[in-house]
């Protein structure tokens, strides 16, 4: 009698337990049939995730690792600084030939001709000869380093002249030093000696010379003459 109601009891209790915890029960199930177990769970394999629910499961690919920070980006060097271009000095021509200026000497030619010709006056004819001696003056002075109308090589600009064989009447000379040719212009009307010369009448020829030398600039001699 007290084992069929502990059997009664057993059997009870067993109910109660498969209404209130399935997963409980299929485990229990599970070890004494010896068969497998739903529930859920997790495993690692290659890399991938594995899933299982209530008997279904399935694979999930982990998410992409993210890239590392790139790294700073180094600051560009800093440009250096250019010198300004350096004038090319052309082949000198044999007197009387037609001269070809550099862009500095043809800036400056082009700079006293218009001003004289806005004060009525007419322009002054470019000496190939002329430019060769101013020339030569403007390359002394950046060989030398001096900057001065006398020259130690040369002497006066009439000096020049005639050691050159130049035959004139009038003749002289403005020398100027900068960064640009513009600014050596401006210098030069703003200055009565040397403006005299560039508004003066009474000279017809001219001859220009640029040298550029690092450090100083630009060296210019313009020579301002009435041929005999």
């Amino acid at each position: 009698m007290k084992r069929s109601r502990l059997s009664i009891y057993l059997l009870l209790a067993l109910l109660i337990l498969l209404l209130a915890f399935p997963a409980a029960a299929g485990a229990y199930a599970a070890r004494s049939s010896g068969g497998t177990i739903p529930g859920y769970g997790i495993a690692r394999s290659s890399g991938q995730v594995q899933w299982s629910s209530g008997g279904s499961s399935g694979w999930l690919q982990p998410s992409t690792p993210s890239k590392p920070p790139a790294p700073p980006v180094q600051p560009p060097e800093p440009a250096t600084p250019e010198e300004p271009e350096e004038p090319e000095t052309p082949a000198t021509p044999p007197p009387g030939e037609a001269v070809e200026l550099n862009p500095q000497e043809r800036e400056l030619f082009d700079l006293v001709n218009r001003e004289r010709v806005s004060r009525g006056l007419a322009p002054l004819q470019l000496d190939a000869r002329l430019t060769y001696l101013a020339r030569l003056k403007s390359q002394d002075m950046a060989d030398r380093n001096y900057f001065a109308h006398q020259s130690p090589t040369y002497g006066s600009s009439g000096d020049m002249l005639r050691n050159a064989g130049y035959k004139f009447s009038l003749a002289a000379e403005n020398i100027g030093m900068g960064g640009s040719i513009k600014a050596i212009f401006n210098a030069f009307m703003n200055s009565s000696g040397h403006r005299n010369k560039i508004v003066s009448s009474r000279y017809t020829h001219t001859g220009v010379g640029v040298v550029y030398k690092p450090g100083r600039g630009y060296l210019v001699t313009q020579l301002f003459v009435k041929p005999r």
